[in-house]
């Protein structure tokens, strides 16, 4: 029961982070004339969500090192997000990241403990 828990979990999380990448990259081929033209600032926050994006996709194969990569980018993201504009960022999707990451996070954590075989 455990085992089976832990694996729902594990590739629930894998399988939004398919439709993250799957939005990441239609997102960038659609925009990819104004990504050219971004300020430095901009620039910034974009290799903060690229950290993001390598931690959804190191999370497939290493969970921890995964979740670690896109909590850190995330914070990296927000901070600069609000030094160099003055406000926090709205809206509830950019939330996801973080939430994503530690659901990869524990859901290592769990298959360390109780499954240290698998």
């Amino acid at each position: 029961m455990v085992k089976t828990l832990i694996l729902v979990l594990s590739y629930s999380a894998k399988i939004l982070g398919v439709f993250i990448i799957m939005f990441f990259v239609l997102s960038v081929w659609q925009e990819w004339r104004t990504i050219i033209n971004m300020a430095s600032n901009e620039f910034v926050l974009s290799i903060f969500f690229l950290m993001i994006m390598l931690g959804v996709v190191l999370g497939w194969f290493y969970e921890l090192i995964g979740g670690i990569f896109m909590i850190a980018g995330f914070s990296l993201f927000l901070i600069t997000h609000l030094l160099t504009s003055g406000k926090m960022m709205s809206g509830p999707y950019f939330w996801i990241f973080p939430a994503l990451g530690a659901v990869y996070i524990l859901s290592w954590w769990l298959r360390k403990k109780y499954l240290p075989d698998f």
